[in-house]
């Protein structure tokens, strides 16, 4: 089990935004909110190899930021600007000097030092909002994101729950290829152990919107 939380956190940042959005704007047709990802949040990739499962965190504290939203379809879909979130590719343990080594090779962490995402759009197929019921509410969360100087767009299906005024929670997970943002799973211990190209990327994500 790979943790990844850089990568993670691209994921568990487009799906906070989603969610905030449908949950927290009111009904008018363009929206400003600042919000703020809580130390309660979990990101983490998971990823095999020939050998075991392996993990590597990424602990990081975000300062409360603002965004802007136009929602369209009575609110069922919302349209983002300044959502662009940078993140240092290096925020990565995984728990042995080596495999970070590892990891910071593969991600190109010296020419490229930060990952970003964007959020695009977000769609909400069941025109249900956070707050309205007790349960989690899903949607489709539309964002771009860029490894290693690979830009992709891609969807990740998000889940949200309002546990107060304020207070969300959001939780999707995301499979990928490394070799698809042009990178090479690392191959420790002088290519002994073959890290699978497939990883998976999970969110849990604990959100404050002002």
């Amino acid at each position: 089990m790979i943790r990844i939380t850089l990568l993670s956190r691209l994921r568990l940042f487009a799906a906070l935004f989603a969610l905030l959005i449908f949950c927290a704007a009111s009904n008018d047709t363009s929206v400003d909110r600042e919000y703020t990802i809580t130390d309660a949040s979990k990101l983490f990739l998971e990823g095999t190899s020939n050998v075991t499962d392996f993990t590597c965190n990424c602990q990081e504290s975000f300062s409360p930021s603002s965004f802007q939203v136009q929602r369209q379809a009575e609110g069922r879909i919302a349209s983002f600007r300044n959502t662009k979130l940078k993140l240092q590719s290096k925020k990565l343990d995984c728990g042995q000097k080596a495999m970070n080594k590892d990891m910071y090779s593969t991600l190109k962490a010296d020419e490229f030092p930060y990952i970003t995402i964007e959020l695009l759009q977000a769609k909400q197929p069941t025109g249900l909002r956070l707050g309205e019921c007790d349960d989690w509410v899903p949607m489709d969360v539309q964002m771009a994101i860029t490894i290693a100087g690979v830009r992709q767009v891609q969807w990740i299906n998000v889940k949200g729950l309002q546990k107060g005024r304020q207070d969300f929670s959001f939780q999707g997970s995301k499979e990928l290829l490394m070799s698809s943002f042009g990178l090479t799973p690392p191959r420790p211990l002088l290519g002994l152990i073959k890290v699978d190209d497939a990883i998976t990327i999970h969110l849990d994500l604990a959100v404050k919107v002002f």
